[in-house]
Protein backbone atom coordinates (compact mmCIF):
# COMPACT_ATOMS: atom_id res chain seq x y z
CA UNK A 1 0.00 0.00 0.00
CA UNK A 2 1.47 3.32 -1.11
CA UNK A 3 1.57 5.97 2.25
CA UNK A 4 1.14 9.39 0.84
CA UNK A 5 1.14 11.16 4.47
CA UNK A 6 2.45 10.21 8.10
CA UNK A 7 1.16 11.63 11.29
CA UNK A 8 3.69 10.87 13.91
CA UNK A 9 2.22 10.29 17.47
CA UNK A 10 4.43 10.46 20.41
CA UNK A 11 2.94 8.38 23.70
CA UNK A 12 5.05 9.14 26.47
CA UNK A 13 3.99 6.59 29.24
CA UNK A 14 5.80 6.82 32.36
CA UNK A 15 5.71 3.38 34.39
CA UNK A 16 5.69 4.66 37.66
CA UNK A 17 3.18 4.23 39.92
CA UNK A 18 0.94 7.03 40.35
CA UNK A 19 2.29 8.90 36.94
CA UNK A 20 0.37 9.74 34.02
CA UNK A 21 0.38 8.72 30.01
CA UNK A 22 0.39 11.89 27.62
CA UNK A 23 -0.91 11.13 23.99
CA UNK A 24 -0.15 14.08 21.24
CA UNK A 25 -2.67 15.79 19.27
CA UNK A 26 -4.18 13.81 16.64
CA UNK A 27 -7.70 12.98 16.57
CA UNK A 28 -7.39 8.73 17.42
CA UNK A 29 -9.06 7.33 20.63
CA UNK A 30 -6.47 5.07 22.77
CA UNK A 31 -7.33 2.25 25.43
CA UNK A 32 -4.89 1.33 27.99
CA UNK A 33 -4.80 -2.22 29.97
CA UNK A 34 -3.45 -2.91 33.40
CA UNK A 35 -2.96 -6.48 32.23
CA UNK A 36 -4.40 -8.99 30.02
CA UNK A 37 -7.19 -9.60 32.11
CA UNK A 38 -8.06 -6.15 33.34
CA UNK A 39 -8.93 -3.35 31.28
CA UNK A 40 -9.42 0.32 32.68
CA UNK A 41 -11.15 0.48 29.40
CA UNK A 42 -10.32 3.98 29.80
CA UNK A 43 -10.34 6.16 26.55
CA UNK A 44 -7.45 8.89 26.07
CA UNK A 45 -8.56 11.26 23.38
CA UNK A 46 -5.16 12.30 21.54
CA UNK A 47 -6.43 15.83 21.04
CA UNK A 48 -7.23 16.45 24.71
CA UNK A 49 -3.82 15.38 26.26
CA UNK A 50 -5.96 13.60 29.03
CA UNK A 51 -4.04 11.99 32.18
CA UNK A 52 -4.60 8.67 33.30
CA UNK A 53 -3.09 6.69 36.58
CA UNK A 54 -2.13 3.50 37.46
CA UNK A 55 -0.27 1.45 39.59
CA UNK A 56 -0.02 -1.86 37.67
CA UNK A 57 3.30 -3.42 36.35
CA UNK A 58 1.98 -4.31 32.99
CA UNK A 59 0.70 -1.54 30.56
CA UNK A 60 -1.50 -2.68 27.70
CA UNK A 61 -2.07 0.50 25.01
CA UNK A 62 -5.14 -0.47 22.42
CA UNK A 63 -5.36 1.92 19.50
CA UNK A 64 -8.84 2.47 18.18
CA UNK A 65 -8.22 3.58 14.92
CA UNK A 66 -9.98 5.89 12.44
CA UNK A 67 -11.10 4.91 9.03
CA UNK A 68 -7.84 6.98 7.83
CA UNK A 69 -5.53 5.02 10.25
CA UNK A 70 -3.48 2.11 8.36
CA UNK A 71 -0.91 1.39 10.77
CA UNK A 72 1.01 1.18 14.03
CA UNK A 73 4.75 1.15 15.00
CA UNK A 74 5.50 0.73 19.03
CA UNK A 75 8.69 1.57 19.76
CA UNK A 76 10.94 -0.63 17.94
CA UNK A 77 8.62 -2.74 16.49
CA UNK A 78 7.68 -3.64 13.11
CA UNK A 79 5.31 -1.59 11.08
CA UNK A 80 2.14 -3.41 11.69
CA UNK A 81 -0.93 -2.66 9.64
CA UNK A 82 -4.18 -2.28 11.23
CA UNK A 83 -7.57 -3.06 11.03
CA UNK A 84 -10.50 -1.49 12.35
CA UNK A 85 -10.49 -2.90 16.28
CA UNK A 86 -7.12 -4.35 16.45
CA UNK A 87 -5.53 -3.86 19.90
CA UNK A 88 -1.80 -3.55 19.89
CA UNK A 89 -0.12 -4.53 23.01
CA UNK A 90 3.16 -3.48 24.80
CA UNK A 91 4.43 -5.21 27.82
CA UNK A 92 7.61 -3.08 29.64
CA UNK A 93 10.15 -5.35 29.78
CA UNK A 94 10.64 -7.70 33.15
CA UNK A 95 13.63 -5.52 34.32
CA UNK A 96 11.94 -2.59 34.07
CA UNK A 97 12.36 -0.75 37.61
CA UNK A 98 9.62 0.00 39.98
CA UNK A 99 9.45 3.74 39.25
CA UNK A 100 11.00 3.65 35.84
CA UNK A 101 10.20 5.34 32.91
CA UNK A 102 9.08 4.08 29.78
CA UNK A 103 8.82 5.17 26.47
CA UNK A 104 5.73 4.41 23.88
CA UNK A 105 6.24 5.45 20.33
CA UNK A 106 3.15 5.13 18.31
CA UNK A 107 2.98 6.12 14.69
CA UNK A 108 0.32 6.46 12.58
CA UNK A 109 0.06 6.87 9.05
CA UNK A 110 -2.08 7.92 7.09
CA UNK A 111 -2.29 7.94 3.24
CA UNK A 112 -3.80 10.38 0.64
CA UNK A 113 -7.32 8.62 -0.95
CA UNK A 114 -6.95 7.12 -3.71
CA UNK A 115 -7.43 9.10 -7.05
CA UNK A 116 -10.61 8.60 -8.84
CA UNK A 117 -9.61 7.36 -11.93
CA UNK A 118 -11.94 8.99 -14.63
CA UNK A 119 -13.57 7.42 -17.53
CA UNK A 120 -11.15 7.98 -20.42
CA UNK A 121 -12.77 9.93 -23.12
CA UNK A 122 -11.52 10.68 -26.80
CA UNK A 123 -12.14 14.18 -27.92
CA UNK A 124 -12.63 12.73 -31.87
CA UNK A 125 -15.72 11.31 -30.44
CA UNK A 126 -17.04 13.72 -28.13
CA UNK A 127 -18.91 16.89 -28.23
CA UNK A 128 -16.28 19.29 -28.45
CA UNK A 129 -16.42 23.49 -28.93
CA UNK A 130 -13.05 25.23 -29.61
CA UNK A 131 -13.69 28.94 -29.25
CA UNK A 132 -10.71 31.60 -30.65
CA UNK A 133 -10.10 34.60 -29.31
CA UNK A 134 -11.56 37.41 -31.31
CA UNK A 135 -8.58 38.59 -33.28
CA UNK A 136 -9.69 36.70 -35.79
CA UNK A 137 -9.42 36.91 -39.04
CA UNK A 138 -6.00 36.86 -38.76
CA UNK A 139 -3.16 38.22 -41.86
CA UNK A 140 -0.47 36.92 -43.22
CA UNK A 141 2.57 37.65 -41.21
CA UNK A 142 5.55 35.47 -43.14
CA UNK A 143 6.36 34.02 -39.78
CA UNK A 144 3.68 31.35 -38.16
CA UNK A 145 0.30 32.28 -37.32
CA UNK A 146 -0.89 31.49 -34.12
CA UNK A 147 -4.75 31.77 -33.27
CA UNK A 148 -5.05 32.44 -29.80
CA UNK A 149 -7.78 29.66 -28.02
CA UNK A 150 -10.46 31.14 -25.85
CA UNK A 151 -11.92 28.20 -24.82
CA UNK A 152 -12.20 24.48 -24.85
CA UNK A 153 -15.82 22.47 -23.80
CA UNK A 154 -16.04 18.88 -23.81
CA UNK A 155 -19.59 17.16 -23.63
CA UNK A 156 -20.28 20.99 -21.66
CA UNK A 157 -17.06 20.60 -19.89
CA UNK A 158 -14.83 23.25 -19.79
CA UNK A 159 -11.33 21.94 -20.23
CA UNK A 160 -8.08 23.28 -18.43
CA UNK A 161 -5.49 24.50 -20.95
CA UNK A 162 -2.26 22.45 -19.88
CA UNK A 163 -4.16 19.61 -18.15
CA UNK A 164 -6.84 18.54 -19.90
CA UNK A 165 -5.55 19.05 -23.44
CA UNK A 166 -2.35 21.07 -25.67
CA UNK A 167 -2.49 22.98 -28.36
CA UNK A 168 -0.57 23.08 -31.61
CA UNK A 169 -0.93 24.35 -34.86
CA UNK A 170 -0.94 22.97 -38.70
CA UNK A 171 -0.35 25.26 -42.45
CA UNK A 172 -0.05 28.15 -40.02
CA UNK A 173 2.39 29.97 -42.51
CA UNK A 174 1.16 30.99 -45.66
CA UNK A 175 -2.10 32.68 -45.83
CA UNK A 176 -5.08 30.25 -46.18
CA UNK A 177 -7.19 27.84 -44.01
CA UNK A 178 -4.99 27.25 -40.55
CA UNK A 179 -5.50 24.85 -38.39
CA UNK A 180 -5.68 24.95 -34.71
CA UNK A 181 -5.32 21.12 -32.96
CA UNK A 182 -6.82 20.11 -29.77
CA UNK A 183 -4.85 17.18 -28.41
CA UNK A 184 -6.43 15.54 -25.35
CA UNK A 185 -4.83 15.11 -21.87
CA UNK A 186 -4.74 13.66 -18.95
CA UNK A 187 -8.89 11.52 -19.17
CA UNK A 188 -8.93 13.10 -22.66
CA UNK A 189 -7.63 11.66 -25.53
CA UNK A 190 -7.81 11.85 -29.19
CA UNK A 191 -7.51 15.55 -31.35
CA UNK A 192 -9.93 17.88 -32.81
CA UNK A 193 -9.31 20.41 -35.17
CA UNK A 194 -10.94 24.06 -35.56
CA UNK A 195 -9.68 25.59 -38.86
CA UNK A 196 -9.03 29.42 -38.90
CA UNK A 197 -8.65 31.49 -42.16
CA UNK A 198 -5.05 33.52 -42.56
CA UNK A 199 -5.86 36.67 -45.05
CA UNK A 200 -3.61 37.64 -47.36
CA UNK A 201 -1.81 40.98 -46.73
CA UNK A 202 -1.87 44.04 -48.86
CA UNK A 203 0.98 44.45 -51.35
CA UNK A 204 0.76 48.10 -53.31
CA UNK A 205 2.88 48.50 -56.47
CA UNK A 206 3.19 51.61 -57.50
CA UNK A 207 4.29 53.09 -60.60
CA UNK A 208 7.40 55.59 -60.33
CA UNK A 209 6.41 59.16 -61.49
CA UNK A 210 9.36 60.23 -64.56
CA UNK A 211 9.97 63.54 -66.14
CA UNK A 212 11.41 64.24 -69.79
CA UNK A 213 11.76 66.89 -71.82
CA UNK A 214 9.94 67.17 -74.95
CA UNK A 215 12.41 65.19 -77.92
CA UNK A 216 14.12 63.21 -75.40
CA UNK A 217 14.07 59.20 -75.97
CA UNK A 218 11.67 57.75 -73.15
CA UNK A 219 13.23 56.94 -69.60
CA UNK A 220 13.30 53.63 -68.22
CA UNK A 221 10.45 52.74 -66.61
CA UNK A 222 10.29 51.24 -62.94
CA UNK A 223 7.85 50.96 -59.78
CA UNK A 224 8.26 50.43 -56.40
CA UNK A 225 6.35 47.68 -53.96
CA UNK A 226 5.54 48.22 -50.36
CA UNK A 227 3.27 45.92 -47.86
CA UNK A 228 6.41 42.97 -47.46
CA UNK A 229 6.11 41.33 -44.48
CA UNK A 230 9.06 39.91 -42.39
CA UNK A 231 12.19 38.52 -44.80
CA UNK A 232 9.80 38.92 -47.79
CA UNK A 233 10.99 40.64 -51.04
CA UNK A 234 10.57 40.42 -54.50
CA UNK A 235 11.27 37.11 -55.01
CA UNK A 236 8.44 36.22 -53.62
CA UNK A 237 6.27 37.61 -56.85
CA UNK A 238 5.20 35.16 -58.86
CA UNK A 239 4.43 37.40 -61.44
CA UNK A 240 6.39 40.67 -61.95
CA UNK A 241 4.83 44.01 -62.53
CA UNK A 242 4.64 45.17 -65.70
CA UNK A 243 4.92 49.53 -66.49
CA UNK A 244 3.68 50.76 -69.68
CA UNK A 245 2.97 53.76 -71.34
CA UNK A 246 1.98 55.38 -74.84
CA UNK A 247 4.25 58.30 -74.39
CA UNK A 248 7.18 58.39 -77.01
CA UNK A 249 9.40 60.36 -77.55
CA UNK A 250 8.13 63.59 -80.00
CA UNK A 251 4.92 63.00 -77.73
CA UNK A 252 4.20 66.52 -77.25
CA UNK A 253 4.00 68.53 -74.10
CA UNK A 254 1.85 66.73 -71.37
CA UNK A 255 1.30 64.62 -68.50
CA UNK A 256 0.57 60.90 -69.50
CA UNK A 257 -0.56 58.13 -67.31
CA UNK A 258 2.30 55.09 -66.41
CA UNK A 259 0.53 51.89 -65.91
CA UNK A 260 1.30 49.47 -63.81
CA UNK A 261 -0.21 45.52 -63.68
CA UNK A 262 0.27 42.32 -63.85
CA UNK A 263 1.67 41.61 -60.40
CA UNK A 264 1.15 38.45 -58.68
CA UNK A 265 1.93 36.86 -54.90
CA UNK A 266 0.76 33.83 -53.29
CA UNK A 267 0.07 35.53 -49.84
CA UNK A 268 -0.58 38.99 -50.90
CA UNK A 269 -3.44 40.43 -52.24
CA UNK A 270 -1.81 43.44 -54.88
CA UNK A 271 -2.75 46.56 -55.09
CA UNK A 272 -2.02 48.76 -58.26
CA UNK A 273 -1.38 52.15 -58.34
CA UNK A 274 -0.59 54.42 -61.53
CA UNK A 275 2.17 56.36 -62.03
CA UNK A 276 2.24 59.90 -64.30
CA UNK A 277 5.01 60.75 -67.09
CA UNK A 278 5.58 64.56 -67.39
CA UNK A 279 6.82 65.68 -70.87
CA UNK A 280 8.37 68.86 -69.89
CA UNK A 281 9.18 72.22 -72.99
CA UNK A 282 12.06 71.70 -74.82
CA UNK A 283 14.54 74.85 -74.21
CA UNK A 284 14.30 77.37 -77.62
CA UNK A 285 16.76 80.08 -77.70
CA UNK A 286 15.41 83.16 -80.34
CA UNK A 287 18.20 85.44 -80.76
CA UNK A 288 18.18 89.07 -82.24
CA UNK A 289 20.86 89.02 -84.96
CA UNK A 290 22.93 92.16 -84.41
CA UNK A 291 22.43 95.16 -87.25
CA UNK A 292 24.99 98.26 -88.16
CA UNK A 293 23.48 101.26 -89.87
CA UNK A 294 25.10 104.15 -91.16
CA UNK A 295 23.47 107.37 -89.69
CA UNK A 296 20.54 108.72 -91.31
CA UNK A 297 20.32 104.99 -92.81
CA UNK A 298 16.26 103.81 -92.66
CA UNK A 299 15.37 100.68 -90.13
CA UNK A 300 15.91 97.53 -92.02
CA UNK A 301 13.42 94.51 -91.12
CA UNK A 302 15.14 92.88 -87.88
CA UNK A 303 15.69 89.56 -88.07
CA UNK A 304 16.51 86.67 -85.55
CA UNK A 305 17.88 83.17 -85.21
CA UNK A 306 16.20 80.02 -83.15
CA UNK A 307 17.80 77.36 -82.12
CA UNK A 308 17.09 74.10 -80.21
CA UNK A 309 14.05 72.67 -82.37
CA UNK A 310 13.61 69.16 -81.69
CA UNK A 311 13.47 66.63 -84.87
CA UNK A 312 11.98 68.41 -88.07
CA UNK A 313 10.12 71.15 -86.06
CA UNK A 314 11.23 74.49 -87.82
CA UNK A 315 9.55 77.99 -87.49
CA UNK A 316 6.65 77.44 -88.49
CA UNK A 317 5.84 75.29 -85.41
CA UNK A 318 5.70 78.55 -83.55
CA UNK A 319 2.30 79.49 -82.48
CA UNK A 320 3.29 83.14 -82.09
CA UNK A 321 6.01 84.77 -84.23
CA UNK A 322 8.62 86.67 -82.45
CA UNK A 323 8.34 90.20 -82.62
CA UNK A 324 12.01 92.45 -82.62
CA UNK A 325 11.93 96.28 -81.57
CA UNK A 326 14.16 98.70 -81.28
CA UNK A 327 14.40 102.48 -79.82
CA UNK A 328 16.57 103.27 -83.22
CA UNK A 329 15.03 105.62 -85.74
CA UNK A 330 15.88 106.91 -88.78
CA UNK A 331 18.33 110.06 -87.79
CA UNK A 332 18.88 108.59 -84.84
CA UNK A 333 22.55 110.06 -83.65
CA UNK A 334 25.54 107.59 -83.94
CA UNK A 335 25.85 105.15 -80.57
CA UNK A 336 24.47 101.65 -79.67
CA UNK A 337 20.94 100.57 -79.48
CA UNK A 338 18.60 97.75 -78.13
CA UNK A 339 16.95 95.09 -79.82
CA UNK A 340 14.72 93.27 -78.21
CA UNK A 341 12.58 90.10 -79.15
CA UNK A 342 9.64 88.47 -77.03
CA UNK A 343 6.20 87.42 -77.36
CA UNK A 344 6.95 83.88 -79.26
CA UNK A 345 4.87 80.82 -78.40
CA UNK A 346 5.59 77.41 -79.41
CA UNK A 347 3.62 74.40 -77.49
CA UNK A 348 6.40 72.38 -77.02
CA UNK A 349 8.97 74.59 -76.17
CA UNK A 350 9.96 77.20 -73.21
CA UNK A 351 11.21 80.22 -74.90
CA UNK A 352 14.55 81.76 -73.98
CA UNK A 353 15.39 85.24 -75.63
CA UNK A 354 19.06 86.81 -76.53
CA UNK A 355 18.64 90.71 -77.50
CA UNK A 356 20.62 91.87 -79.53
CA UNK A 357 22.51 95.56 -80.43
CA UNK A 358 22.14 98.46 -83.31
CA UNK A 359 25.03 100.00 -83.77
CA UNK A 360 24.96 103.28 -85.78
CA UNK A 361 28.30 104.10 -87.43
CA UNK A 362 29.25 107.71 -88.93
CA UNK A 363 27.83 108.42 -92.68
CA UNK A 364 30.57 108.27 -95.22
CA UNK A 365 30.45 112.60 -96.07
CA UNK A 366 32.14 111.76 -99.39
CA UNK A 367 28.81 111.41 -101.27
CA UNK A 368 27.30 114.59 -100.35
CA UNK A 369 26.87 117.77 -102.97
CA UNK A 370 29.45 120.52 -101.84
CA UNK A 371 28.12 124.12 -103.46
CA UNK A 372 30.21 126.67 -103.31
CA UNK A 373 32.56 129.71 -104.96
CA UNK A 374 34.84 128.49 -106.80
CA UNK A 375 37.04 132.13 -107.81
CA UNK A 376 37.65 134.48 -105.07
CA UNK A 377 39.93 137.79 -106.19
CA UNK A 378 42.48 138.38 -103.62
CA UNK A 379 42.11 140.23 -100.41
CA UNK A 380 45.18 140.15 -98.96
CA UNK A 381 43.57 137.86 -95.78
CA UNK A 382 43.08 134.50 -95.77
CA UNK A 383 40.03 133.32 -97.57
CA UNK A 384 37.87 130.25 -96.70
CA UNK A 385 34.49 130.04 -99.06
CA UNK A 386 31.49 129.29 -97.47
CA UNK A 387 29.54 126.35 -99.01
CA UNK A 388 26.47 123.93 -98.70
CA UNK A 389 26.75 120.38 -98.00
CA UNK A 390 23.53 117.80 -98.85
CA UNK A 391 23.53 114.34 -98.21
CA UNK A 392 20.69 112.46 -98.49
CA UNK A 393 18.32 115.03 -98.72
CA UNK A 394 19.30 117.01 -95.67
CA UNK A 395 21.63 120.07 -95.77
CA UNK A 396 24.40 119.26 -93.33
CA UNK A 397 25.08 121.86 -90.41
CA UNK A 398 28.45 123.61 -90.26
CA UNK A 399 30.35 122.71 -86.91
CA UNK A 400 27.76 120.00 -85.63
CA UNK A 401 28.30 117.83 -89.26
CA UNK A 402 31.32 119.14 -90.45
CA UNK A 403 34.18 121.83 -90.24
CA UNK A 404 35.63 123.65 -93.08
CA UNK A 405 39.61 124.01 -93.44
CA UNK A 406 41.42 125.75 -96.22
CA UNK A 407 44.89 125.44 -97.23
CA UNK A 408 46.85 127.71 -99.59
CA UNK A 409 44.14 130.66 -99.02
CA UNK A 410 46.35 133.09 -98.55
CA UNK A 411 47.61 134.49 -101.49
CA UNK A 412 46.61 134.18 -105.44
CA UNK A 413 46.64 131.00 -106.77
CA UNK A 414 44.59 128.04 -106.51
CA UNK A 415 43.41 126.70 -103.10
CA UNK A 416 41.53 123.90 -101.44
CA UNK A 417 38.84 124.01 -99.49
CA UNK A 418 38.61 120.50 -96.71
CA UNK A 419 34.57 119.40 -95.55
CA UNK A 420 35.66 117.05 -92.37
CA UNK A 421 32.64 114.55 -91.47
CA UNK A 422 32.18 115.17 -87.61
CA UNK A 423 29.53 114.01 -85.15
CA UNK A 424 27.49 112.03 -87.51
CA UNK A 425 29.49 112.16 -90.73
CA UNK A 426 33.30 111.03 -91.00
CA UNK A 427 35.92 111.57 -93.80
CA UNK A 428 36.29 114.59 -95.57
CA UNK A 429 35.69 116.32 -99.02
CA UNK A 430 38.41 118.22 -100.37
CA UNK A 431 37.27 120.95 -103.26
CA UNK A 432 38.81 123.47 -105.25
CA UNK A 433 39.00 127.33 -105.29
CA UNK A 434 40.97 129.85 -106.79
CA UNK A 435 42.15 132.96 -105.57
CA UNK A 436 42.43 135.82 -108.32
CA UNK A 437 45.05 138.95 -108.68
CA UNK A 438 42.73 142.21 -107.88
CA UNK A 439 42.32 144.25 -110.97
CA UNK A 440 44.52 147.49 -111.23
CA UNK A 441 45.04 150.65 -113.46
CA UNK A 442 48.49 150.71 -112.76
CA UNK A 443 51.61 149.15 -110.64
CA UNK A 444 53.30 151.01 -107.97
CA UNK A 445 56.94 149.54 -106.62
CA UNK A 446 58.49 149.52 -103.35
CA UNK A 447 61.72 149.95 -104.32
CA UNK A 448 63.70 150.80 -107.84
CA UNK A 449 63.45 147.67 -108.97
CA UNK A 450 61.47 144.66 -109.24
CA UNK A 451 61.37 141.11 -110.46
CA UNK A 452 58.18 141.56 -113.13
CA UNK A 453 56.78 138.75 -115.17
CA UNK A 454 53.80 139.45 -117.52
CA UNK A 455 51.10 137.07 -118.67
CA UNK A 456 48.21 136.87 -121.03
CA UNK A 457 44.66 135.91 -119.91
CA UNK A 458 45.88 132.73 -121.21
CA UNK A 459 48.56 132.17 -118.36
CA UNK A 460 51.21 132.18 -120.97
CA UNK A 461 54.60 134.41 -120.25
CA UNK A 462 54.82 137.26 -122.53
CA UNK A 463 57.65 139.55 -120.67
CA UNK A 464 59.77 138.82 -117.79
CA UNK A 465 62.42 141.14 -116.09
CA UNK A 466 64.34 140.27 -113.05
CA UNK A 467 65.19 144.15 -112.29
CA UNK A 468 62.66 146.23 -114.20
CA UNK A 469 61.90 149.31 -112.60
CA UNK A 470 59.22 151.92 -113.30
CA UNK A 471 59.88 153.28 -116.82
CA UNK A 472 60.62 149.68 -118.40
CA UNK A 473 56.91 148.95 -116.87
CA UNK A 474 55.25 151.51 -118.03
CA UNK A 475 56.87 150.74 -121.65
CA UNK A 476 55.99 147.18 -121.95
CA UNK A 477 52.61 147.91 -121.24
CA UNK A 478 52.24 150.48 -123.54
CA UNK A 479 53.62 147.98 -126.50
CA UNK A 480 50.67 145.15 -125.27
CA UNK A 481 47.66 145.45 -127.30
CA UNK A 482 44.56 145.81 -125.44
CA UNK A 483 43.40 142.85 -122.88
CA UNK A 484 43.57 141.42 -119.91
CA UNK A 485 47.10 140.67 -118.40
CA UNK A 486 48.70 139.07 -115.42
CA UNK A 487 51.43 140.66 -114.07
CA UNK A 488 53.39 139.47 -110.73
CA UNK A 489 55.80 141.83 -109.34
CA UNK A 490 57.71 140.05 -106.82
CA UNK A 491 55.63 138.57 -104.82
CA UNK A 492 52.48 140.38 -105.81
CA UNK A 493 50.20 139.02 -108.37
CA UNK A 494 47.74 141.85 -109.90
CA UNK A 495 45.14 142.10 -112.98
CA UNK A 496 45.73 144.84 -115.20
CA UNK A 497 42.92 145.57 -118.26
CA UNK A 498 44.26 147.59 -120.63
CA UNK A 499 42.31 149.87 -122.53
Amino acid sequence: MTHLRKTFLLLAAALLTGQSVLASNEPTKLKIHYNNTQTADTELSLSGFPVLTFGKDSVFVQLTPTAQAVGYRLNDMEWMELAQGDIPTYTPAADTPAGGRQTINIVIEQPEPEPIVPDVIDLARASVTVTLASQNPYYYTADSVKATVSSVTCNGVALQPGTDYIVTYANNVNAGIGTVKIWGKGQYTGSVDKPFTILQETLVVTATNKTKTYGDPLPELSYRITGFRGSDDASCLTNLPKVTTDVTDDSPVGTYRITVNGTQARNYLVSHENGTLTVTPANLTIKANNVTLEYGDELPKLTSQIAGFVGDDNVLDLTKQPVLTTTYQTLSPVGTYDITVSGAEAQNYLIAYEGATLTVKPKDITGATVTMDTVFVYTGSPITPECTVMLGGRQLVENTDYTLQATNNEGVGRAQLSIIGQGNYKNHIDTMFVIEPPVVDGISLTGATATVRLYDAAGRLVWSDEAADRAAIDALLARQPKGLYIIKVNNNTFKINKK
